[in-house]
């Protein structure tokens, strides 16, 4: 009886573990697919009246499919409240409030208006665009090198530090301004059902998606 015990305790776990590498191979792939969903809305034409709404709209799009892919893992953004549920709107979920008139591709000083919903009624569209330190390329002044620079922007500061296990977080910036790029990022990690390694510890599994998209022209 004890060595039944033991080997079908051993039997169990390899069990377990198999199907724990198999759900998280399930979550990357859903998760991949969601963020993929996100960029896609995110990199919608621009509204030269609303320059932030498809940030928006590409996050909500990723915080509503996430739960089917996350496998219980909290989803984490600005706009959820302590318990998970949603805060009253309007708030940003990270994204930026302001823009700021560009000239090209050089930002102006002194030039910020609330435009998360649309710019104000009384100010015209201009070129205007996210402050340049919310940006994911190089015309952030936080970013150092040739291009690349994922994860620079101010928004996508909540995936970039640490975070509660077990939850995942959901980032999204333009690469540049005038928009050619939009980065999508959903980090973190998800709890095991049984105590297996991970690089996020004994019993979570980090999942790490990233992907930037190409956006479409400018429309009136």
């Amino acid at each position: 009886m004890v060595e039944f015990a033991l080997g079908a305790t051993v039997f169990l776990l390899l069990v377990l573990g198999v199907m724990q590498y198999a759900l998280l191979s399930l979550t990357e792939a859903g998760v991949q697919s969601d963020v993929l969903a996100g960029a896609r809305t995110a990199a919608g034409s621009v509204a030269a009246r609303a320059p932030l709404a498809n940030l928006v709209a590409g996050q909500d799009a990723v915080i509503a499919l996430l739960p089917s892919a996350a496998f219980g893992a909290a989803i984490g953004a600005a706009c959820l409240g302590p318990s998970g549920a949603a805060a009253p709107q309007p708030l940003s979920c990270g994204l930026p409030t302001t823009c700021v008139r560009w000239q090209g591709a050089t930002a102006q000083p002194a030039t910020a208006v609330p435009c998360l919903a649309g710019l104000p009624p009384a100010t015209g569209p201009g070129d205007w665009g996210p402050p340049p330190g919310t940006l994911d390329g190089p015309q952030n002044p936080t970013c150092h090198r040739d291009g690349g620079c994922f994860g620079a922007g101010a928004a996508m500061a909540a995936c970039a530090g640490r975070m509660p296990a077990g939850t995942l977080r959901v980032c999204l910036a333009y690469a540049d301004w005038p928009a050619t790029a939009v980065d999508v990022w959903v980090r973190g990690s998800v709890r095991s059902i049984v105590p297996l390694p991970g690089r996020g510890g004994w019993d979570l599994l980090t999942v790490d998606s990233r992907l930037r998209l190409q956006v479409e022209q400018f429309t009136a």
